[in-house]
């Protein structure tokens, strides 16, 4: 289990696992990594014609067959070029990965909301990403890091929208190094 537990420290970007909320530490505890892939619909109604992979850094919640919050790496395994810095700053369809945390739920309730950080290029979120080790299969081995990331907080409702905070919040990630095996999504069976 991950222990990166702070508060109010100044940031340094070279820290491991380093998380900043508005400019000052702040790391809830995290299990380690876990990592998933699942076949996608390709439009046609065949399942199986794309992968998707997830990388899950689960916060310490009972949660069953599947982590739930914490930080999320989604991402097309076959797009991924090994060995290199990855720069996010574009939309997720032009890169294929997009980061995500998913604190505990907080301020939403029962609304149907889930309180989010995201990589919002029109909102200055942007990252980079490395994966060292990507062997696209059940049973693969998969090792990588997020060397920075910047997200902003929204919340993510129901029909997939998106509603703003009243009061901005920013978060920035530094040196976040997965390595895991893939197993075979919960819910999404290949």
């Amino acid at each position: 289990m991950l222990t990166v537990i702070g508060c109010g420290k100044k940031i340094d970007p070279q820290k491991p696992f380093g998380m900043y909320l508005n400019g000052r530490e702040n790391n809830p505890l995290f299990k380690d990594p876990e990592a998933f892939l699942h076949d996608i619909e390709d439009g046609t109604g065949y399942t199986g014609s794309k992968q998707r992979g997830l990388i899950i850094f689960p916060l310490p919640l009972p949660s069953g067959p599947m982590p739930r919050g914490g930080i999320e790496i989604s991402f097309d395994p076959k797009n991924i070029p090994a060995g290199q810095n990855i720069q996010i700053s574009q939309s997720e369809s032009a890169s294929g990965i997009n980061i995500y945390y998913f604190p505990m739920q907080i301020g939403a309730g029962n609304s149907g909301k889930v309180y989010t950080f995201g990589l919002r290029p029109s909102k200055g979120g942007a990252a980079t990403i490395r994966f060292d080790l990507l062997e696209a299969k059940v049973g693969g081995k998969i090792k990588g890091v997020i060397l920075d990331a910047v997200m902003d907080a929204y919340f993510k409702t129901e029909d997939g929208t998106t509603e703003e905070l009243t009061k901005p919040q920013e978060l920035k990630l530094f040196n976040w190094s997965f390595e895991t095996t893939f197993k075979e999504h919960p819910f999404l069976s290949m």
